[in-house]
């Protein structure tokens, strides 16, 4: 089959910095915008233009600004086996931004209910996390004494736990509408369907007349459950750890795509791209089984597309300009690199942050029944 004549243009976030050490000129990695000195980028007449390779080092911690912190509530269970209308306390948690593997992240977690404490006790004494190397899942339980049925003070024969979800200041405005498509602390773990199949309910808290909403919490053992809200359980179990904080990257650019009558988009719930010229999926091309979950540790993602994305043009113009933005998948802008908090003692530091990606594009020419005069190198 006949190829139309085409050229190449690599380009490359490297390019986005510019200028002198006394006036440097800086755009971050994941949104920039890249036209040369003296000159279009492409000159010519131009068809159409292919995105054939994309080469992008993915640095995106597990944790990050976006999904770092969480809460919980606890309530005594009384000796009837209902919630309490006694508050036992509230505890927030932020976990170090970095990238974690599935024994790292259970041990971070339980480390950090150890050193926390709800009341008088170590939070450790009432939750405990889990790691199952071979279902590479991560599960969450109520660690408290099983549930007493004749305690000393009728109204403390146990603890509840509620799951605080819409909370901290990781919440990006907007959220709580919808809350199951922006980050969030158990969506990076694995417990976003768990959340979504049994929501808040009413519930009618002992000693009080009127019911109150709960969500989704987490009940001793030998606890009766015939009294206890729908929504609760004794073990939770997440699904498949990958470790990665977005299951893909979208690449962006309006004006690449500004001369195509049809426009791209996704299927996101809250923000849909458009103009999306490829989606780099966080995974190897291989289905083998991995030695360390892939989105726990920084990788270089490499894909040739046999598919490519192809941007309609215009021949009578040229190719002046090209923005980049990068974008994770709750539509929001890719969280770039971030300081380990373990590297630093907090004093004065600088950090350089992200690699650089590339890309190559072809841009092609049109056919020669079709071509008029070659504006871009008419000598007339």
């Amino acid at each position: 089959m006949s190829q139309q004549p085409n050229a190449n243009m690599v380009t490359s976030s490297f390019d986005r910095i510019q200028g002198t050490t006394i006036n440097p000129i800086y755009q971050p990695v994941n949104n920039f915008r890249i036209q040369n000195q003296g000159g279009n980028i492409v000159q010519g007449q131009l068809n159409k233009i292919s995105v054939t390779e994309v080469m992008l080092p993915y640095t995106t911690p597990t944790i990050n600004e976006n999904n770092y912190d969480f809460r919980l509530k606890l309530y005594y269970i009384d000796d009837t086996g209902h919630i309490a209308d006694d508050f036992y306390g509230a505890v927030s948690f932020s976990l170090d931004k970095r990238f974690y593997s599935g024994q790292e992240i259970v041990a971070a977690l339980n480390a950090l209910v150890s050193g926390a404490a709800s009341g008088s006790q170590p939070m450790s004494d009432f939750l405990l996390w889990e790691w199952d190397d071979v279902a590479n899942q991560i599960s969450v339980k109520n660690n408290s004494p099983n549930y007493d049925p004749s305690p000393v003070d009728p109204g403390q024969a146990g603890i509840y736990i509620e799951i605080d979800l819409p909370y901290g200041p990781t919440l990006i405005e907007g959220s709580e509408a919808n809350i199951f498509n922006f980050p969030n602390f158990w969506f990076t773990i694995g417990f976003r369907n768990i959340f979504a199949t049994n929501p808040e309910v009413d519930y009618f808290f002992d000693g009080i007349a009127e019911t109150k909403p709960i969500q989704l919490g987490l009940y001793p053992a030998d606890t009766p459950t015939a009294d206890l809200p729908t929504n609760a359980f004794s073990e939770l179990f997440g699904s498949f750890y990958t470790g990665r904080y977005t299951d893909y990257v979208d690449i962006v650019s309006t004006s690449l795509c500004q001369a195509q009558y049809t426009r791209d988009s996704t299927t996101s719930q809250n923000t849909a791209r458009r103009d999306v010229i490829a989606r780099m999926y966080v995974c190897n091309n291989m289905s083998m089984i991995p030695l360390l979950e892939e989105g726990s540790r920084p990788v270089i993602l490499y894909r040739m597309f046999p598919v490519p994305k192809v941007m309609k043009w215009t021949a009578d113009r040229s190719l002046d300009a090209i923005d980049l933005q990068l974008f994770d998948m709750y539509g929001q802008p890719l969280p770039t690199q971030q300081l380990n908090e373990t590297q630093s003692d907090l004093g004065r530091f600088a950090y350089a942050g992200d690699a650089d990606y590339a890309i190559t594009f072809h841009v092609h020419e049109p056919g020669a029944d079709t071509q008029e005069a070659n504006i871009g190198y008419s000598y007339q």
